[in-house]
């Protein structure tokens, strides 16, 4: 059973989760909030000024290689997925097994 101090702190917690729950749900079905709600969403789309390219790569890859370092996928022989661990890294599973 808690204590009376826990008790009251608990339903103190409660009642200011309700008041800022009643004052967000009132906001929010008057609409009060709209503009502010706009520019948050402006906020996430903005793009920083646009500047000259100091330089340029260009990379071509042929389909071999491609396929080669693509990911294993559903349709790749069951095999891909084992051969392919470790092919960027030198991190090997251990000889013994887990």
């Amino acid at each position: 059973m808690p204590s009376p101090r826990t008790r009251k702190r608990w339903r103190a917690s409660c009642l200011l989760a309700a008041a800022v729950a009643l004052v967000l749900s009132a906001g929010a079905a008057l609409d009060v909030l709209a503009t502010v709600r706009a520019q948050a969403l402006d906020l996430l789309f903005v793009t920083r000024p646009t500047r000259v390219a100091e330089s340029t790569l260009i990379v071509g890859i042929d389909q071999r290689s491609y396929t080669r370092c693509s990911p294993a996928t559903a349709r790749s022989p069951p095999g891909l997925a084992a051969s392919m661990r470790g092919r960027w890294t030198r991190w090997r599973p251990p000889a013994r097994g887990w």
